[in-house]
């Protein structure tokens, strides 16, 4: 019983540590959720929660991975920005992460796709709006990413509960 009660409460915790680490990005939230769904299916077994649930948290999870990319490409290009500011903006979040964590992803995008724009395009105020692209892209792949949290979330409190 307090075996229960306490992997319950660590579920719990972990579905709202999902959401808490999605807004401030130091560690993928859809990976917690799966943590939450695997205890769960360790301790009350598969058939309690349902195959097709199951499958479609997996689904959501790897949307949820997928969203900052998909938002940074789409917002990019929105914003006018060509092939190069695309690349730069992908391969500036990613090293500005490695080097310095949130600060470095969201910089690191907006610099990258603003001098790879500008190297390829010699054109300042287009690298600049690929900048603002690239910045509007974190914040919409971060309203993605609850969004599509609160989806599985609520498919797993679905599957438990019914």
């Amino acid at each position: 019983m307090i075996t229960s009660i306490t992997l319950a409460v660590a579920i719990i915790i972990l579905l709202i540590a999902a959401f808490v680490v999605t807004v401030i990005p130091v560690f993928p939230g859809a990976l917690l959720t799966l943590g939450a769904v695997g205890i769960y299916i360790a301790q009350w077994g598969m058939n309690s929660l349902g195959k097709i649930n199951f499958w479609l948290i997996v689904v959501f999870c790897v949307l949820y991975m997928l969203a900052d990319l998909i938002a940074g490409v789409y917002s990019v290009k929105k914003f006018g920005g060509g092939k190069y500011g695309i690349i730069g903006s992908i391969l500036g979040g990613i090293v500005g992460a490695l080097l310095f964590s949130l600060p470095g992803l969201i910089l690191g995008s907006i610099f990258g796709g603003a001098i790879l724009e500008f190297a390829a395009s010699k054109n300042v105020k287009q690298s600049l709006k690929v900048a603002a692209g690239a910045l509007f892209g974190f914040f919409l792949g971060t309203f993605g990413k609850l969004l599509i949290l609160a989806v599985a979330t609520v498919i797993f409190v679905w599957g438990v509960l019914f």
